[in-house]
């Protein structure tokens, strides 16, 4: 079975927001796509806020894990390794 992730930037920001630093969302999950059978199946994620701006995700289906960068805003522009967001400042 593969696994393709239906990563939208921006998507995280309603995980993201509500966490002071330190403060961790377990649990956390969204839909993932198995393109072998064309079929969704929960997929459990981990959030942990380390400063304003920076944010160890973790997922533990796919042994994923990264330091996401959010703007001001609190949106994701640099997930390491999936995507790297252009024309705003980090």
């Amino acid at each position: 079975m593969r696994w393709r992730r239906l990563d939208i930037p921006g998507s995280d920001a309603c995980e993201l927001r509500p966490l002071a630093d330190g403060w961790c969302v377990d649990g956390a999950a969204t839909a993932w796509l198995d393109d072998s059978s064309w079929t969704f199946a929960r997929h459990p994620q981990r959030y942990e806020r380390r400063d304003a701006r920076s944010y160890w995700y973790q997922s533990p289906t796919t042994g994923y894990e990264g330091m996401l960068v959010v703007n001001a805003e609190g949106f994701v522009q640099v997930n390491p390794g999936l995507w790297t967001a252009i024309d705003d400042e980090v």
